[in-house]
């Protein structure tokens, strides 16, 4: 009983993976330049599996968003150094130690947390400055500051490097050049404070990708890791040969046909104008597909582009397949991804939805079932 199929499901490419992986390697060209894969929120949705291939491939550095994503990094068998980029309770620090974590310190009471557990392991952190995002780190003013002074002087030995996020790489690039500038400028003066070089990360997905002066000594790359662009434009990528990674797929379990004038779904959104066969698939906004793609979606199925007809329910949708010859129960439908020539995009079903690709890929992260092709 156990090997039943799941009717809903998502693929990993791993050749697509680690074709990324090169791509981005090789625009640096720099032997000692940092890619921190950015893998929290279940690697965008993909999966543990996916990090493992990432880390076969010889990525070395994996940023999560928690403590608590850390140790399922580690239990899973993951090595290198995992950061964790959105801060730290008093309650996880013994975990962090526990797992070797690398936290992303944004204040104060960060830095003396540390302080005060760092003569029983000294552990590597990052320092994290706020040049305009308005969330977590340091504004640079704090530096200056003596309260900061006096808990970080002695942790210094530890510091591998200071960060910034950029609020607006994709869409901005003045306003991008502006925090940039002030991150370098605040860099340079707390190595004339401290006397040493500092290690400099700023650059996201966008920022590598548009601006490459914002590069500097590595960069946390997230979507472009899994061939998909931070925005709904695609080009860039595509033309980069970045590949997305995720498919989703689910099967048709139900076929019928109905007449002319007939309502489909919840709300009866859709009325059929001639006679019509539909199948039904099991998949819907449970598994994360956005109920407001109801009439907006098309789906392949036999290597043929279809439209999603009426409401997006919990776990089904309704399909015209009118125009396609053969199918049957079981049918495969490609609800994102490739198959036979077409492809859907994430980037695509997040313009239809008037959201951005990193939520579609997100929400994907539902699938309990992931293979590995």
């Amino acid at each position: 009983m156990d090997n039943i199929e799941y009717p809903s499901w998502m693929e990993i490419n791993a050749q697509n993976l680690r074709n990324n992986y090169l791509i981005l390697n090789e625009l640096v060209q720099n032997k000692e330049y940092k890619i921190i894969g950015v893998v929290k929120s279940n690697a965008y949705g993909h999966g543990v599996e996916a990090i493992k291939v990432l880390a076969e491939c010889g990525l070395s550095s994996f940023a999560v968003g928690s403590v608590q994503e850390g140790v399922k990094l580690r239990k899973s068998g993951i090595k290198g150094e995992v950061i964790v980029l959105e801060g730290i309770m008093p309650e996880e620090i013994e975990a962090l130690f526990f797992y070797e974590l690398t936290p992303v310190v944004s204040s104060c009471e960060e830095l003396e947390l540390l302080r005060e557990n760092s003569e029983k392991l000294p552990l590597g952190f990052y320092l994290f400055i706020d040049t305009g995002m308005g969330r977590m780190g340091f504004l640079p003013l704090e530096l200056e500051a003596e309260p900061f002074k006096e808990r970080f002087f002695g942790l210094l030995p530890q510091l591998k490097g200071i960060m910034t996020h950029f609020a607006c790489a994709e869409t901005d690039p003045e306003y991008t050049r502006a925090q940039l500038h002030l991150f370098i400028e605040t860099c340079h003066k707390m190595e004339r404070i401290y006397g040493q070089p500092l290690k400099r990360y700023c650059a996201n997905s966008a920022a590598f990708l548009t601006l490459p002066e914002a590069r500097l000594d590595g960069a946390r790359i997230g979507i472009a890791l899994f061939g998909v662009s931070p925005t709904t434009d695609y080009s860039q990528v595509e033309e980069l040969g970045l590949k997305p990674v995720m498919n989703i797929r689910t099967r048709v379990t139900h076929l019928k046909e109905l007449p002319p004038g007939y309502r489909i779904s919840y709300g009866a959104t859709f009325t059929t104008w001639r006679t019509t066969k539909v199948a039904i698939a099991h998949i819907g906004y449970y598994w994360g597909l956005p109920r407001n793609l109801s009439n907006k979606l098309e789906v392949i199925l036999k290597g043929k582009r279809v439209p999603v007809l009426g409401t997006i329910t919990m776990e089904q949708v309704v399909i015209d397949v009118t125009e396609v010859e053969g199918v049957q129960k079981g049918d495969v439908v490609t609800v994102m991804g490739e198959d036979g020539g077409e492809m859907v995009r994430p980037e695509e079903l997040a313009e239809r939805s008037a959201t951005i690709p990193h939520e579609i890929l997100c929400n994907f992260g539902k699938i309990e079932c992931r293979k590995v092709i």
